[in-house]
């Protein structure tokens, strides 16, 4: 697999479980920090995001991967649910991103969610631990979540399954992941909520730019273009 394509594809699996369902919304601001480790992921730091904002006025949101060349490459997510959207907006090319919902990330098998029934304290929340298996283009990954079903972000369109849906789909989990840890080909992916606030965002960050052009791109033209 296209070693970028397997960065998004583990990012993907980050966003959707960020984007667990949901009942009511939260509105604020959640900063997540990542870490890596073995087969050669902490080399690989140039590359790889340091920390995601996730911004959420209750019903919109937004998402910024901050550090890293796959951030400077693919600027930050919008979820518009008005629209049922998803779009790429990248500041330093002028540009947005309408992503296809037609295409999906490769090749998978339906994963396997399995509630541990236990509930552990996670930066002070309390919160039920999950475990997540997946089989995308041939390679095992295995995920940790620990969700506090009390922080609840808007849910993401099902239209939209075919980028972050289709790949871990938490139907029926409820609640926000305070804690994640992935595991693949050797290597895992820790993230991790640093902090958050409950102070309305501004609701122009949550907008597309005005003047950007927008057109419609496949995602895969993204992760096999660099």
């Amino acid at each position: 697999m296209n070693p970028m394509k397997k960065i998004i594809l583990v990012f993907g699996l980050i966003l959707i479980s960020i984007l667990a369902s949901a009942q009511q919304n939260f509105t604020g601001t959640l900063l997540y920090s990542l870490s890596y480790n073995g087969n050669g992921m902490e080399d690989m730091a140039e590359i790889l995001p340091h920390s995601i904002r996730v911004v959420s006025d209750g019903i919109n949101i937004r998402i910024d991967l901050n550090g890293g060349m796959v951030s400077t490459n693919y600027g930050y997510f919008i979820i518009d649910n008005r629209t049922g959207n998803m779009y790429i907006v990248n500041d330093g090319k002028k540009a947005v991103w309408r992503l296809l919902k037609n295409h999906a990330l490769g090749t998978y098998d339906i994963p396997i969610i399995t509630d541990t029934k236990v509930n552990e304290p996670v930066n002070e929340m309390v919160c039920r631990k999950y475990r997540v298996d997946a089989t995308i283009d041939n390679g095992h990954t295995t995920s940790y979540l620990w969700i506090n079903r009390a922080l609840i972000l808007p849910p993401v369109s099902q239209e939209l399954s075919f980028m972050i849906g289709d790949l871990i789909t938490l139907q029926g989990v409820k609640g926000t992941v305070i804690k994640q840890m992935i595991l693949t080909d050797g290597a895992s992916t820790t993230i991790n909520l640093d902090s958050l606030s409950r102070n309305k965002p501004d609701t122009s960050i949550l907008q597309l730019p005005s003047g950007y052009p927008v057109s419609d791109r496949d995602f895969d033209s993204f992760t096999n273009g660099f």
